[in-house]
């Protein structure tokens, strides 16, 4: 199955506002179940209304040459899971295993993105 740039993008910002959700009110809401400061989660989430913006803006905007908006995202996205990654290294002795659980969660759909962002670049 094809998918097309702009559903990529429309992904990708629906992705980021979960993200936002869950890192920014859940995670925050619900701290002594992860253990991940909210001071940390709330960095997190401003980061992913951030992407969101970006990324729903390219798919309403967009009509041509998506190639390097699409390589810019996935690399972004990269460095989010990059620094998601160091904080979790470095509260491992306090995150929670649900807490672990839902990082290893999110990084690992948010690479299965990066790949898909990276294909459909290579495509354009």
């Amino acid at each position: 199955m094809k998918i097309s740039p702009g559903q990529v993008f429309l992904l990708d910002g629906t992705g980021a506002l979960l993200t936002a959700f869950l890192t920014g009110v859940v995670l925050t809401r619900f701290e002594p179940y992860f253990r991940m400061p909210p001071e940390k989660c709330y960095v997190l989430g401003v980061v992913a209304v951030i992407f969101s913006v970006y990324s729903f803006l390219c798919a309403l905007r967009l009509s041509e040459n998506y190639a390097p908006y699409l390589k810019f995202i996935a690399i972004t996205n990269g460095i989010y899971v990059l620094i998601t990654s160091g904080f979790v290294v470095y509260y491992f002795e306090t995150l929670t295993g649900l807490g672990i659980t839902y990082f290893v969660a999110e990084a690992l759909v948010v690479g299965w993105v990066i790949a898909l962002e990276w294909r459909v670049a290579k495509e354009c």
